[in-house]
């Protein structure tokens, strides 16, 4: 075969293919539409999986809280068992020295005197601690149900997303490349307002600080009446016994 034959040869062959095959395909069609459906799925799963996530933290959260306040309980129980004891042991030495019925008379006096003081003081804390724990139930409550409220929002905006994908493909002309586009931009918004609705949450962090400082001050206020009625009971006492 001649060189001019085996050029023409070759030149028939190239122009048999398709451009495509010989520079690259140019064309390829956007299979969006038909596996919007697999998409769907998949944010379904996702979804779930961030509700998921969202319940073991709020989970997680009032577990603390709640272990936080076995633990002020029992350090409480444990004060109160310790202070019922040493009174006990204080009135013992104080019968012990009471001879005449005058003495005695006023050592009853003095242990009903304490008792009643003691009896408001820790009445007064347990208001102080049911006042802070009710607040902190409210604030946390508050926060968690708007943080689900969020997460439902996001939920809603994905399942829009995809419901106006869907009817744009079902149209006679739908164009899966700009229907594709357009889902896109739609779930990046959702994500968006997302973390943006996530930012703008009121930090209830101060709040539960300043129950706290004022859970305190009332306790320390308590302690500070009982500390001045025992001294008057102490006071009235000593005109009898010796309560050194």
């Amino acid at each position: 075969m001649s060189k001019i034959t085996n050029v023409l040869a070759v030149v028939l062959v190239a122009t048999s293919i398709a451009p495509s095959a010989v520079f690259g395909a140019t064309n390829v069609p956007n299979n969006f539409c038909t596996r919007l459906s697999a998409r769907d799925a998949d944010l379904d799963r996702a979804f779930v999986a961030k509700q998921a996530n969202v319940e073991d933290a709020q989970a997680g959260q009032l577990a603390k809280i709640e272990a936080t306040r076995n633990s002020e309980d029992a350090r409480i129980a444990a004060r109160e068992t310790a202070t019922d004891a040493n009174r006990a042991k204080r009135m013992e030495v104080f019968n012990a020295r009471a001879i005449t019925q005058a003495q005695k008379d006023a050592v009853a006096a003095f242990g009903n005197a304490i008792n009643a003081a003691e009896t408001a003081r820790r009445a007064s804390v347990d208001a102080a601690f049911a006042t802070q724990r009710t607040a902190v139930d409210s604030l946390t409550a508050t926060r968690q149900a708007a943080v689900r409220g969020i997460v439902a929002n996001f939920g809603a905006d994905l399942d829009a997303a995809v419901a106006k994908a869907t009817a744009g493909c079902a149209t006679s002309d739908a164009k899966p490349g700009a229907i594709q586009q357009v889902f896109k931009a739609d779930l990046a918004t959702a994500r968006a307002k997302l973390a943006s609705d996530m930012k703008a949450l009121p930090k209830i962090g101060m709040q539960m600080a300043a129950l706290r400082a004022t859970r305190i001050q009332a306790v320390g206020a308590a302690r500070e009446v009982f500390k001045t009625a025992a001294e008057a009971a102490r006071t009235e006492l000593a005109k009898f016994i010796s309560v050194k």
